[in-house]
């Protein structure tokens, strides 16, 4: 019995080191031009949020906003439809692909984050965001440890679809 245990614990941590190690930064390359655009963001609405310019706030909100759901959606269907072929030409690792298919749908809600997190920022509501970090933080450590141990890779994908 013990050895069987010792067994799930190593998949686990082996489907967990793929995620981290291979899928997650695989998800997360394409976002680093919306993170450029994130920061130009920053000056650009705490200026208008000086000048108690709502409209302006409103406007680069939206078009922030609208751009990257475009942009992400575009990326999350990409890994949608081609994790197989990505995952075999970067990786040579078709479990990565396993992984990062059901992850494919939680692109535009990561690449969303990133850019609403620099609007709250040029807001002047980083403690906001402070705040929702570690709350989230706090309940993901609890639910892998809940999850975790009784689903293996799918409780970590669970745990990551609730955190987002």
């Amino acid at each position: 019995m013990p050895q069987e245990h010792h067994h799930h614990q190593e998949e686990a941590l082996y489907h967990i080191g793929v995620f981290r190690g291979m899928v997650f930064p695989l998800m997360t390359f394409p976002a680093a031009l919306l993170n450029a655009a994130a920061k130009l963001l920053v000056p650009e609405i705490s200026y208008a949020y000086e000048q108690k310019d709502r409209k302006k706030i409103e406007s680069i909100a939206v078009k922030a906003i609208y751009s990257t759901l475009l942009f992400s959606i575009f990326i999350s269907v990409i890994f949608l439809f081609f994790s197989d072929d990505i995952c075999t030409a970067l990786y040579n690792n078709e479990e990565a692909s396993v992984t990062l298919k059901p992850l494919a749908a939680l692109i535009p809600i990561l690449y969303l984050d990133g850019i609403i997190d620099a609007m709250l920022k040029g807001i002047n509501e980083q403690i906001a965001t402070m705040r929702y970090s570690i709350t989230d933080s706090v309940i993901s450590v609890l639910l892998i440890l809940i999850l975790l141990p009784k689903f293996g890779v799918h409780g970590y994908i669970a745990v990551t679809y609730i955190s987002s």
